[in-house]
C-alpha cells in the first residue's frame, strides 16, 4: 500500500475506540486493496486505481464517525420530526403573540404607524432566536440522554 492509503486509513480510524481500532483498520485496508485489485484487473494503472478507490470511499472523517459509534448530528432521526413540529408550532403561535403584544404596546405609547408595524419585528426576531436555541438545546439533550435510559438506570440501581 502507498502512503495515500496509509494516510486515509489513519485518518479514518483516529477516533475509533482502541478495542476496535485494529479490526477496523484491517477491514478497511482489505476493502481498499480489493477495490484497487479489481480496478487494476480492469486495466487501470495502480496509482490511478488507488486514488479512485479512496475517492469512492469518500471523506475519511465520515468513516471515523461511523466506526466510533458517535453521532455527528445535533438532533437524531428519531426526534427530528417532533423537533420540527415543535418549532413550527411555536413559530405559528408564540411569535405572532410576541409581535402583537409589542405592536399594541407601541400603539398605546402613541408611536407612529410605521413604528407600530415595524418596531416589533426586531424584538420578535430576537425572541425567535432565543426560542429556537432553547428548543434545539433541549432536544439535543433529550436525544443524547433519552428518558428510557434514565428510567432503566434507576431501575437497576445505577
Amino acid at each position: 500500500m502507498s502512503s495515500l492509503t496509509d494516510r486515509y486509513v489513519t485518518a479514518a480510524v483516529r477516533q475509533v475506540p482502541d478495542k476496535h481500532r485494529q479490526d477496523v483498520e484491517q477491514e478497511l485496508r482489505a476493502s481498499i486493496a480489493d477495490d484497487i485489485d479489481a480496478r487494476v484487473d480492469l486495466g487501470e494503472p495502480p496509482a490511478d486505481a488507488e486514488y479512485a478507490a479512496l475517492k469512492q470511499l469518500g471523506d475519511p472523517h465520515c468513516w471515523r464517525s461511523a466506526y466510533a459509534d458517535q453521532t455527528t448530528s445535533l438532533i437524531g432521526p428519531q426526534t427530528y420530526p417532533t423537533y420540527i413540529r415543535v418549532l413550527r408550532w411555536l413559530s405559528a403561535t408564540a411569535l405572532p403573540i410576541v409581535y402583537v403584544v409589542h405592536a399594541v404596546g407601541y400603539g398605546m405609547r402613541g408611536q407612529r404607524v410605521g413604528d407600530v408595524i415595524f418596531g416589533p419585528i426586531g424584538i420578535t426576531l430576537t425572541v425567535a432566536m432565543y426560542l429556537f436555541t432553547v428548543v434545539t438545546l433541549l432536544f439535543a439533550i433529550v436525544d443524547r440522554f433519552p428518558p428510557e435510559a434514565a428510567e432503566s438506570a434507576e431501575a437497576h440501581g445505577e
